[in-house]
């Protein structure tokens, strides 16, 4: 049985509902197959289809990073040649207040520099109180290798308060190779 939290209803929170009922649509109909989330990645970053379905294929990479492709090696194998597709869905779910997704998405390390600036919470404070959306502008890579990347941001911030500044963010990920998914590792403004 599925269950979807009580919102008021408008426009956006019937948009989130639909796009998790074909997000789960999605994963339920590959999820056995032998391509699994591998043809989501392969879609994600097809720059042809990326303007139909960017919302929903970027949580279905988020998912598969955190999840482990599903156990597909395939897909492990195409997040792993694109930290681009994870960036891209880890900003999606900070926009969808997946907050707890996107914390575990951060390494252990990560964790604890944030722990003198409030921890998880003040993690979620930061982007539910101050940031009413992130837009990526752009994302470079700097460098790669099988277990590591940088990569280069430019993000605008737009906050509650209504300014919306950009800045340039240097990002440096993990490969982790037991979950199978990338990591933040360090966030630096550049």
């Amino acid at each position: 049985m599925i269950y979807f939290e009580v919102k008021p209803i408008g426009k956006v929170a019937v948009m989130n509902k639909l796009n998790k009922l074909v997000l789960f649509s999605l994963i339920t109909l590959i999820g056995m197959s032998s391509t699994g989330c591998g043809t989501l990645v392969k879609i994600a970053g097809s720059k042809t289809s990326r303007r139909v379905v960017t919302g929903i294929v970027a949580q279905v990479a988020l998912e598969c990073a955190m999840n482990g492709c599903f156990g597909d090696e395939a897909a492990a194998k195409e997040l792993q040649e694109s930290p681009k597709i994870f960036i891209e869905a880890h900003f999606q779910a900070i926009n969808n207040g997946e907050y707890t997704k996107t914390w575990n998405s951060l390494s252990p390390s990560f964790h604890e520099r944030q722990a003198p600036k409030g921890g998880y919470a003040g993690y979620v404070q930061w982007w539910r109180d101050d940031v009413n959306q992130v837009s990526i502008n752009s994302i470079n890579i700097e460098q790669q290798t099988p277990n590591s990347a940088v990569v280069d941001t430019l993000l605008t911030f737009h906050k509650h308060s209504g300014s919306s500044p950009s800045m340039k963010i240097r990002l440096h990920l993990i490969w982790e190779e037991q979950s199978k998914r990338w990591l933040i590792d360090e966030s630096e403004s550049i």
